[in-house]
């Protein structure tokens, strides 16, 4: 596996802080200054990150290129996505807008002519016993749309400090998989946090059994997130976590509240592409990484969705 951020990293570390243009060849050249800095755009679906374990750790050595042992930032950012593992899709949109719907564990390729406008919900029509005398009513398409826009989509970033001693000290390979493994970890995090926060921002009702059966959930469908303030959390008579006396239940870091949804019909869309850029921060070759992406939540009903508080 190739990590894109060693050479990145190092390119970084021997930048110069100007750029010279000639003016002649009897003149001095115009030094212009620049940061020093290297710049990388990964595509999602096609950078490999280092495989991690169950617990986040790095499975393999730093120099090992074992079969199994990499897997594409975007199974990577599925894998540790509580709203995923829920049931979410996640929607990358690669550099041609082809969509890949990446479930937990595999990636399954669905293509689109041009850029996805919606995420539906279809929902099932509502027949009725009509009199033989009697005309059909007319009713509204069961279906709900959740817009996909490019202006929807947000940017958000992150920056850290890299010690040149630590490079030094513990391989360059080993901290810039780190980084990256960090990074990817955290993007999983905030898709999270900006699902959450799109439900949240709709003032769900509580959630009772009554309320969900009227959507038209199974029971099985359900799944709650628990926030930091714990609100609602049990355990069941199985020893499985849960919340409303059975609902399963995981716990989520990227929101206080609890959540119970049907989260199959909910996505988050991502931008193709995640931005790197390293900037030598003095002469002892100590840096900067600052990584962005975008993305977006994409909810067509958003009364799919409730809330636990106690």
């Amino acid at each position: 596996m190739n990590n894109p951020l060693v050479e990145l990293m190092a390119e970084a570390s021997r930048a110069l802080p100007y750029t010279t243009k000639s003016r002649g060849l009897e003149a001095e050249p115009l030094y212009i200054k620049k940061k020093a800095a290297s710049l990388r755009t990964l595509v999602l679906t096609k950078t490999a990150l280092p495989k991690l374990d169950e617990n986040g750790q790095l499975v393999s050595a730093p120099h090992a290129n074992i079969a199994g042992q990499s897997v594409p930032c975007s199974t990577a950012i599925a894998n540790g996505s509580r709203v995923a593992d829920a049931g979410a899709s996640l929607i990358f949109l690669p550099e041609h807008f082809n969509p890949q719907i990446v479930a937990k564990d595999t990636v399954a390729m669905k293509l689109h002519p041009n850029f996805p406008r919606h995420f539906v919900n279809v929902d099932a029509a509502q027949f009725a016993e009509i009199p033989d005398e009697q005309e059909v009513p007319t009713t509204a398409r069961p279906i709900h749309l959740g817009p996909i826009t490019l202006d929807g989509l947000r940017q958000h970033s992150v920056r850290m400090k890299v010690n040149h001693k630590e490079q030094v000290d513990r391989g360059g390979e080993q901290v810039a998989n780190e980084i990256l493994a960090g990074i990817v970890a955290g993007i999983s995090r905030t898709v999270d946090a900006v699902f959450l926060d799109t439900v949240l921002a709709t003032n769900p009702e509580a959630f009772t059994l009554g309320k969900a059966g009227a959507k038209g959930a199974k029971i099985d469908a359900l799944r709650a997130l628990v926030g930091t303030a714990g609100a609602g959390a049990t355990w069941r008579g199985d020893g499985k976590f849960a919340v409303a006396g059975g609902i399963p239940a995981d716990l989520s870091a990227a929101t206080a509240a609890t959540v119970v949804g049907w989260f199959e019909r909910g996505a988050v869309v991502l931008g193709p592409d995640l931005s790197i850029l390293a900037e030598r921060l003095n002469v002892n070759g100590d840096l900067t990484v600052t990584a962005w992406f975008s993305l977006e939540a994409v909810i067509p009903d958003p009364a799919q969705f409730w809330t636990v508080s106690a």
